[in-house]
C-alpha cells in the first residue's frame, strides 16, 4: 500500500488502522512532516509483528521531487494507492487573491495531486490494483465561503472519473467525499475553529476500508459521506 498524505489527518488515521489490522506486508508513507509518523513507528515496534513501513519524504508541489521519490518504488509493486493530500481555503470569492488560486490552493489540490497520480501509474500492479482518492463533499455540494475549495475538489473529482474510465478492468478507481472532520487542516490554514464538533478521521477510514475491501469485481465509484449526526458518547467503536 502507498498512502500519500499518511503523516497527518485522514491519511495518518488510515495508516494507524492498517498497521493494526496487518493486511499489507509493506506500506509506503508519502508526506513532508514525519514527526507524528516517527512517534507511531516507535509504538508499533513495541508490538510486533508490524508491516514494513517505508518513509517517502516529498513535496508534491515540486515535480522533480515527485519523480525522484516515486523512482524509489519498484515498478508494478503497489496494489492499493490511497491519496489524502489536500489543503483548505475559506474566503468569499471577491476576497480571493491570485496567489490563493495559482500558487497556493489550486496548485496543491489539483495540479500537484494530478501529477502525483500520473507519476504513480507505472508502479501500480496491472489487473490487481486500486486507487482511492479522498476529495471532499464540497466536490458535489458548493458552499460559501468555500468557492475555491469547492472548485478544486470538483476538478479533481472529474479527473478521477476520467481515470476510472481509462483504467476500467485493470485498476479500480474510487473517490471518497467526506464532510468536515476533526483534523489539523483548519489550523494549518489559519482557521482556528472549534473542530471538536466534527467526527474524527477514523470514521472516514471505516468507509475507505469498506471500499478497498469490496470484492474486486465490484467497484464503488464514489462514496459521499454526510454528517448526519455526531455524538462521540454514543457512537460504536471504529
Amino acid at each position: 500500500m502507498l498512502i500519500a498524505g499518511g503523516t497527518d489527518g485522514i491519511g495518518f488515521s488510515l495508516l494507524k488502522a492498517e498497521c493494526k489490522r496487518r493486511k499489507y506486508s509493506k506500506i509506503y508513507v508519502l508526506g513532508r512532516n514525519f514527526d507524528r509518523f516517527h512517534q507511531l513507528h516507535k509504538q508499533l515496534l513495541n508490538n510486533p509483528p508490524v508491516p514494513e513501513i517505508v518513509e517517502l519524504s516529498c513535496d508534491i508541489t515540486q515535480q522533480d521531487e515527485i519523480r525522484t521519490t516515486i523512482s524509489k518504488i519498484k515498478d508494478e509493486s503497489i496494489h492499493d494507492f490511497v491519496l489524502t493530500i489536500g489543503t483548505f481555503h475559506r474566503d468569499k470569492i471577491v476576497d480571493i487573491t491570485h496567489d490563493d488560486i495559482v500558487a497556493n490552493h489550486f496548485h496543491l489540490n489539483c495540479i500537484s495531486t494530478i501529477n502525483l497520480i500520473r507519476s504513480i501509474m507505472t508502479k501500480i500492479v496491472k489487473g490487481q490494483s486500486q486507487i482511492l482518492v479522498c476529495t471532499a463533499s464540497l466536490a458535489v455540494t458548493a458552499r460559501s465561503p468555500y468557492g475555491l475549495q469547492s472548485c478544486t475538489k470538483a476538478a479533481l473529482r472529474s479527473f478521477i472519473d476520467t481515470l476510472r474510465i481509462e483504467l476500467k478492468g485493470k485498476t479500480r478507481v474510487m473517490n471518497i467525499m467526506p464532510p468536515s472532520v476533526d483534523t489539523r487542516i483548519f489550523s494549518k490554514a489559519g482557521d482556528h475553529r472549534n473542530s471538536d464538533i466534527y467526527p474524527p478521521p477514523s470514521r472516514v477510514v471505516v468507509g475507505m476500508q469498506y471500499m478497498l475491501d469490496c470484492p474486486f469485481d465490484i467497484c464503488i465509484p464514489e462514496l459521499l459521506i454526510e454528517q448526519h449526526q455526531f455524538d462521540e458518547q454514543h457512537l460504536p467503536g471504529c
